[in-house]
C-alpha cells in the first residue's frame, strides 16, 4: 500500500505566517549562553527540543514584524527590501500577503549596548507568548519574566562580545514553505 501526504497550499503557509505574525506584542528576542562552548569555533547543533535559551542575560521585545518573501529574478518591487545572508527579500504589507505569496516572516531587533548587562554570549533565542512581569516592559532580565511562553526559534553562535557602545541588529527570517 502506497501512503501519500498531502501537500500544504501556498496559502496555507500565507495563512501561517500571517498568524504568526499576530503574536507581534508578546514577542521577546533573548540572548544568552555565556559559558564557552567545547568549541568555539564550532557551535553545537542547534537543540529543536530546547524549551529556553541556557544561562538567559535578558529579552527585548521585537522591534520590527513583517511577511515577507524573496525577490524575484529580475523584480523592481515596490515595497521595501532587506537583505539577509546573500538573499535580498521584499517586506510585505499584511493586506498583501495572499496575492504576494509572502510565505516568510522577517524579524528585526535592535539590541542596544545598555539594554544587558554587557559580555558575553552565545546563543538567541525568538519567545512567542512571553509575558513580563510589568506590563508593556520592553526590555527584561530573566527574573522580570511572569511567563516564557513559547521558545520558537533558538541559534547557537560563535562568541559575541556585547559592551555598552555597541549596537546589534539581530535579523531573523522563518519560513512557512517546504524545505527543499
Amino acid at each position: 500500500m502506497v501512503l501519500n501526504i498531502a501537500v500544504a497550499t501556498s496559502g496555507s503557509r500565507v495563512h501561517e505566517a500571517i498568524q504568526f505574525k499576530s503574536y507581534q506584542d508578546s514577542m521577546f528576542l533573548g540572548i544568552g549562553r555565556t559559558q564557552a562552548w567545547n568549541n568555539e569555533k564550532m557551535p553545537p547543533q542547534d537543540n529543536e527540543k530546547q524549551t529556553t535559551i541556557q544561562e538567559p542575560i535578558g529579552y527585548k521585545k521585537v522591534g520590527k514584524v513583517s511577511l515577507a518573501r524573496r525577490v524575484k529574478e529580475s523584480e523592481e518591487s515596490s515595497y521595501p527590501t532587506v537583505n539577509y545572508g546573500d538573499q535580498e527579500f521584499v517586506l510585505v504589507p499584511e493586506k498583501e500577503g495572499y496575492k504576494e505569496q509572502a510565505d516568510l516572516v522577517y524579524i528585526e531587533t535592535d539590541i542596544l549596548g545598555d539594554d544587558f548587562p554587557s559580555g558575553e554570549y552565545r546563543q538567541i533565542g525568538l519567545h512567542v507568548g512571553m509575558v513580563p512581569k510589568e506590563e508593556n516592559k520592553k526590555i527584561l532580565l530573566p527574573e522580570d519574566v511572569k511567563e516564557s511562553g513559547t521558545l520558537m526559534v533558538v541559534e547557537n553562535r560563535q562568541r559575541q562580545n556585547r559592551t555598552p557602545d555597541i549596537q546589534v541588529k539581530e535579523i531573523l527570517i522563518l519560513s512557512f514553505a517546504p524545505i527543499a
